[in-house]
């Protein structure tokens, strides 16, 4: 059995043991997901999982330990030495896959509302610096797409029918940039903070010639009162969604 086997192997295990009903049902109460994204958001397979799983027959798996699957703590023996404490690191939290361009596993995402919010396991192959969110897409190779900070971000514009890929994060380093060739031409569109102003100031991402910033702008004073507009997933929630592709696919 390969890395890759396993993991597959471990996510049937997981899934079957989560809850899909209850993760997609609390996910789109407390994300507002729009009625027309929650068909799409149904099938991306997030499952909560609840602290009690028991991670026990994982242990057989040939690659359990690259697979980093099990919370660590301080080994009271060694305090310089981390150990495993038998639960699993996602419990308590709404899970969901990272995959590689060809579709198998890397790593998997726990996201809850609360402080940590994203706790992604530090599997083996699975690094913020080299990977995009959403590279199974690559298989399509996209003549158009769009690049955005977070995951939910886009997954909102994948329910529009759109290829999307986040880079997790507001820093995007050389070995990322070295994959903007599979996006095609692409729209650059960081959150609307302060860091995402400092991306489009600075040209942190480094736009290639196929690749150019939108900057997302509010010019509904009625409105900002009452919601501000952060990234593309509060604009998903907000608009039409036929407004917005056409918006988008004309910017």
């Amino acid at each position: 059995m390969t890395y890759f086997d396993d993991f597959d192997r471990a996510w049937r295990y997981i899934s079957k043991n989560g809850d899909a009903d209850k993760a997609l049902s609390e996910i789109i109460a407390a994300r507002a997901v729009p009625d027309h994204a929650q068909g799409f958001m149904s099938k991306q397979g997030f499952v909560y999982v609840s602290d009690d799983l028991d991670i026990e027959p994982l242990r057989r798996l040939e690659h359990f330990h690259d697979l980093a699957l099990e919370r660590k703590r301080k080994d009271p023996l060694n305090p310089g030495v981390t150990v495993g404490d038998g639960s699993f690191l996602l419990g308590g939290r709404y899970v969901f896959p990272v995959r590689s361009p060809g579709g198998r596993i890397l790593a998997l995402i726990g996201w809850y509302p609360d402080v940590k919010r994203y706790i992604t396991t530090p599997s083996r192959y699975f690094s913020k610096t080299h990977l995009f969110y959403g590279m199974e897409q690559f298989a399509a190779q996209p003549k158009e797409s769009f690049l955005v900070e977070g995951i939910f971000d886009s997954l909102s514009l994948r329910a529009l029918g759109l290829y999307a890929f986040a880079t997790m994060g507001v820093t995007v380093d050389s070995p990322k940039r070295a994959m903007y060739p599979l996006l095609g031409n692409f729209l650059a569109i960081p959150d609307r903070d302060k860091t995402g102003k400092r991306v489009l100031r600075r040209n942190d991402w480094k736009m290639p010639t196929s690749g150019r910033y939108l900057r997302i702008t509010q010019n509904d004073q009625d409105l900002e009162e009452i919601y501000r507009v952060k990234d593309i997933d509060d604009v998903c929630k907000l608009y039409d969604p036929a407004d917005i592709r056409s918006e988008l696919e004309t910017a």
